[in-house]
């Protein structure tokens, strides 16, 4: 997953203006696609690596479409250089608080670690399996009153929809990128390929085969692959990303 958001950001489709103008955030998308509607389960929360990763990735393309971070790769090496590699990290280049959901779901302890800068991915990712960040994403929900808060067996909260709009209009343009052609924006290109890659690490699709037929979803998921191959292989070189970085350090001294 950490080589997943550092491919989306660094896409020439991560574009953070337009994906600002949707009506949900991919934080908040991903967790009514991944919700059961009826029961306000999120199967999984605490037990799924997958489903939890696939969270903190869509929390981080939040935050850096708020320019909060930025994801980069720094090159590691080993034995004098004979083995190279690169490790994705994420830097945090503003760390004044969202005034939202963001912070307790993961901003308020990234800005306050010890390590802001070059903070290695994997172990970021590795430090929050603990399903918390999901009940943050869904309290918000609830804010807003598309979902309400009940009390299940030993205290664990349940999500149920009371307001099905927003998940429903999220499915009609699943369903008219992946079944009907509509080219997709930015913020659905963005989605998708966090949605195919998680699904992809799991036995069986939680994020999107769910929401369409059998038959449809066969036809559906070759699309899903080429738009999520489509986002991850179209890079901007990492350079400009680098001098916005410092760009934004700059602005926010």
């Amino acid at each position: 997953f950490a080589a997943l958001t550092t491919d989306i950001f660094h896409s020439a489709h991560f574009d953070k203006n337009h994906i600002l103008r949707a009506h949900v955030s991919f934080s908040q998308a991903y967790c009514l696609l991944w919700q059961d509607p009826d029961t306000g389960d999120l199967d999984g929360r605490r037990s799924c690596g997958a489903l939890q990763a696939g969270l903190i990735c869509a929390i981080l393309l939040d935050l850096a479409c708020l320019d909060r971070v930025v994801i980069t790769s720094q090159e590691k090496q080993m034995l004098g250089g004979l083995m190279k590699w690169k490790a994705p990290s994420v830097s945090v280049v503003d760390p004044t608080p969202t005034s939202s959901y963001l912070d307790e779901a993961l901003f308020t302890k990234l800005a306050g670690s010890k390590k802001r800068t070059g903070r290695s991915l994997e172990s970021l990712f590795m430090d929050n399996f603990d399903g918390r960040a999901a009940k943050h994403v869904l309290l918000e929900l609830a804010q807003q009153g598309i979902v309400r808060v009940e009390r299940g067996l030993c205290g664990m909260k349940k999500f149920p929809t009371i307001d099905r709009t927003p998940e429903a209009e999220l499915k009609a343009s699943l369903r008219e990128v992946l079944l009907d052609d509509v080219e997709p924006d930015s913020f659905m290109m963005c989605l998708i390929a966090l949605l195919e890659h998680t699904d992809a690490n799991l036995f069986s699709s939680r994020l999107t085969k769910p929401h369409f037929e059998p038959a449809d979803y066969a036809n559906a998921k070759p699309v899903l692959q080429k738009i999520a191959q489509r986002v991850r292989s179209c890079w901007v070189e990492e350079e400009e990303c680098e001098m916005v970085s410092l760009a934004a350090q700059d602005a926010n001294m």
